[in-house]
């Protein structure tokens, strides 16, 4: 299970709510009182037959400043932190909103080899958004929620941090995985490895993604609570976890959220820095 994670405070959630939704500023109603630096994104189209990761190398995709604060923000199992939670059902997702009927479906380019249809469309609809000034998701359709990391569940002593995203037919997961995904901002996270020998302490790693200074991860959540999503490693995890969170690019945000959320399962193509946390002797 991932050990903990750095995650962003409320202010700079709203901020950066606002800018996937194209709301200049959050709910001052919703925000923290005191002030804080907001991340900007800066929208850039991107050829539809790139891979939505791939094209971070080449300054081709929305962009978020780091967030300034003083101390980072680790969130710990049972912590209560801010989750970007939608105001909509996710069994429907956002089609119906706003600007869906303005969207062109249509890939006009070869897209990149291995990359699900599903995957191909959102990543020409949201160009096509882009081009036309449009947000990557409807306005009000996100909002931020202090939710507990870690689902209760009656059979265990402890509440289920992580969720298997091949999970999604289980009966205590049904409900949640079809009506309620939201989503975790942060921006890294930390697994521990195996131990080099019986009996001594396992190392612990640091995980970010390239170029990207906030990191969105597929979250389920019920009632006040949520459990981080995760899918099989890819190349670059598996050698320290069977398991990795579901990273999403910022332009797959409305396909997790959306019916059609399973085509995200594969996240082999997601690039990833990794180090120790502290040197292994």
């Amino acid at each position: 299970m991932c050990a903990r994670y750095e995650a962003l405070t409320i202010e700079h959630v709203q901020a950066v709510i606002a800018q996937l939704t194209g709301i200049e500023k959050a709910d001052p109603a919703q925000a923290a009182p005191e002030p804080a630096a907001e991340p900007e994104l800066e929208f850039e189209s991107e050829p539809a037959q790139l891979d939505l990761f791939a094209a971070a190398e080449h300054g081709s995709q929305p962009q978020l400043e780091r967030p300034q604060t003083r101390e980072p923000v680790d969130v710990y199992p049972s912590a209560v932190t801010p989750v970007i939670v939608p105001t909509f059902d996710t069994a429907v997702g956002d089609g119906a909103l706003e600007f869906a009927d303005e969207l062109a479906f249509e890939s006009p380019g070869q897209p990149a080899p291995g990359t699900a249809p599903s995957q191909r469309n959102l990543a020409h609809a949201s160009t096509h958004a882009l081009d036309s000034g449009h947000p990557l998701l409807p306005p009000h359709s996100l909002r931020a929620e202090r939710l507990s990391w870690g689902c209760e569940a009656p059979w265990l002593k402890q509440p289920v941090f992580n969720t298997r995203i091949e999970s999604a037919e289980k009966p205590f997961w049904r409900q949640s995985m079809e009506h309620d995904r939201c989503i975790i901002a942060c921006r890294k996270f930390y697994e521990y490895g195996p131990a080099p020998e019986p009996g001594a302490r396992k190392p612990q790693y640091v995980f970010t993604v390239p170029h990207m200074h906030v990191i969105f991860v597929g979250a389920v959540r019920k009632g006040g609570a949520f459990s981080m999503i995760t899918t099989a490693a890819n190349g670059i995890m598996a050698p320290i976890h069977a398991r990795m969170p579901l990273v999403l690019h910022p332009r797959e945000l409305d396909l997790w959220l959306g019916p059609d959320y399973r085509a995200l399962a594969d996240r082999s193509r997601v690039p990833l820095n990794v180090s120790p946390v502290r040197p292994l002797t």
